[in-house]
């Protein structure tokens, strides 16, 4: 009875460790966030139009794409955000004058974006970023087909008491077992 009783207090001390340490990665995503995306011309600030289904809560998979009816369906995932152009088009973002895609709404910080691009050049200069909005200043024709991939990175979660509390007695728990 007692070598039961140790393997369960073992047992339990290391998932208490174990979900202490696991809990504050579970953060750090979209999922859950409720974008608002919109197209800006001639500037970030004044919006030409806001996008149909906008604004979106996020959730994997395609329920929560937005379009602008005419040039590109936005789908925002978990850590990216996937423009699909649709037809031929034409953006005229320079460096006095915007032309793309807004969002905002994003509940963790974000620390980094990056872009994969398909049928399209788009460079680190055309993008701004802040602690909870993205903006996207294009400045090239499309051909249908062409594909961009924002990938965004949020800064490491403050894990929440909840979480200190598992890991403080998770230690405990072993610390336990080892005097024992």
């Amino acid at each position: 009875m007692y070598q039961v009783k140790s393997s369960l207090f073992r047992l339990s001390a290391v998932f208490f460790f174990c979900a202490g340490i696991w809990a504050p990665s579970l953060f750090g995503t979209m999922l859950g966030d409720t974008l608002t995306i919109s197209r800006g011309f001639p500037n970030a600030t004044t919006s030409l139009t806001q996008l149909t289904g906008s604004p979106t809560t996020v959730v994997l998979g395609n329920s929560d794409q937005v379009n602008d009816s005419i040039h590109v369906i936005i789908n925002p995932e978990a850590t990216t955000i996937f423009l699909d152009f649709t037809s031929s088009s034409a953006y005229i973002g320079d460096a006095t004058t915007f032309d793309g895609y807004v969002f905002t709404g994003f509940s963790n910080t974000i620390q980094d974006v990056s872009f994969v691009s398909s049928g399209i050049t788009i460079s680190s200069a055309q993008t701004t970023f802040g602690d909870d909005f993205i903006q996207v200043n294009l400045a090239s024709s499309f051909s249908p087909s062409s594909t961009i991939e924002i990938n965004v990175e949020f800064s490491a979660s403050v894990p929440e008491p909840s979480s200190i509390f598992l890991l403080l007695t998770g230690f405990l728990g072993l610390f336990v077992f080892k005097i024992s």
